[in-house]
């Protein structure tokens, strides 16, 4: 199990290896998620990350596929991923992690991609790289004010980055040696990233 999400019906969304399960705790039952995209596309690989968006649909990163958003007021299941030359996709379909922030935007964090931003409302995608384009596998990203997101990297720690201006900045790194951050918590004015090599 990869993600654990709880919607606003008590039910739990798990993400595994094999796809998407849901857990309806009141009758004790499983159902694997089934529903496909007009297109035919299913949610059945590794299952990354499963977070909300501000409107009530659930985002659902699938490792190397892509991501589905999920409806359920219309039951309808939608998809977005990278196409070798496309220019209206992802920049890779490795998602690792997501946040959605109360603008409805979707911060990805991807497999040698860099950060995605779609725009949940215009479905327009941007792609954004630390300056050292060394650090673009991000594998976690939060926000810790309306205007920061601190991003983790494989190789070079935690970086900032201003969402207004888009601006990228080292936060947290090591000079000696590579720094593989596997996840960022904020708890109060406190950031705290576990690394490869411990807290």
């Amino acid at each position: 199990i990869h993600a654990i999400h709880e919607d606003h019906n008590n039910d739990l969304w798990i993400g595994t290896d094999k796809g998407l399960y849901i857990y309806d705790r009141r009758s004790d039952i499983f159902r694997k998620f089934t529903k496909k995209t007009k297109d035919g596309k299913s949610i059945d690989k590794l299952v990354q990350c499963i977070v909300p968006d501000t409107e009530g649909n659930i985002l659902i990163g699938v490792y190397w596929v892509g991501l589905f958003k999920y409806n359920p007021y219309t039951d309808e299941l939608t998809s977005i991923s990278y196409t070798d030359g496309s220019t209206t996709g992802l920049s890779s379909n490795g998602i690792w992690n997501i946040h959605a922030d109360s603008n409805n935007i979707a911060w990805i964090a991807t497999v040698g991609g860099g950060l995605n931003r779609y725009d949940m409302r215009t479905g327009e995608i941007q792609f954004f790289y630390t300056p050292d384009r060394l650090s673009n596998d991000i594998t976690t990203v939060i926000e810790i004010d309306n205007r920061t997101l601190l991003l983790g990297t494989t190789t070079n720690g935690v970086w900032r980055m201003d969402k207004q201006t888009f601006e990228m900045s080292p936060y947290i790194t090591d000079q000696d040696e590579e720094m593989y951050v596997r996840c960022i918590q904020q708890f109060g004015d406190k950031v705290y990233s576990g690394t490869e090599n411990g807290l």
